[in-house]
């Protein structure tokens, strides 16, 4: 994780050099989405389970700089709200939700990964379950892709 946090940071240079030279700040947001964003979210649905909270907000931080650094005289938060930019943890998990959704289509190349779906319902079980998951596991286990959307989307599906 390091190594994205450094390969992002060392691409902000390259928004300072663009609004050194007077670029409008919408086009210099739009060069972050495309050369600084697209690093800390690459693969995203694969780590993001497994993400401690500590190195969630490291990688926060860094969309925090560039908005700071692009929007000077705004807020954080007011930037984002003005320019609608979500957060980043925000967009991990949207990404993870859809690859979920997808998994779920039995015709989708990584359906066979998801864990037999529960048949039998007993009194004790929430009606919103539909795969299992073992009552006793690592947070480890938890945290790997398949588990992590199991755990946390199965409830709105």
């Amino acid at each position: 994780m390091s190594y994205i946090t450094s390969k992002a940071n060392k691409r902000l240079y390259f928004l300072v050099l663009l609004l050194r030279v007077g670029t409008p700040k919408l086009e210099v947001l739009e060069v972050y989405y495309s050369i600084v964003r697209s690093v800390l979210e690459y693969a995203a649905e694969v780590w993001h389970g497994g993400l401690s909270k500590e190195l969630s907000e490291k990688i926060e931080h860094i969309q925090k700089r560039a908005v700071r650094m692009i929007f000077p005289d705004l807020d954080y938060d007011d930037a984002c709200m003005t320019h609608n930019i979500t957060s980043l943890w925000q967009r991990r998990n949207d990404k993870c939700k859809k690859l979920f959704n997808d998994i779920q289509n039995p015709k989708h190349k990584l359906h066979h990964l998801l864990p037999s779906e529960i048949s039998k319902r007993t009194l004790r079980e929430s009606s919103s379950r539909k795969y299992y998951l073992p009552a006793k596991c690592t947070n480890r286990f938890l945290g790997s892709p398949i588990n992590y959307c199991i755990k946390e989307f199965q409830k709105s599906s």
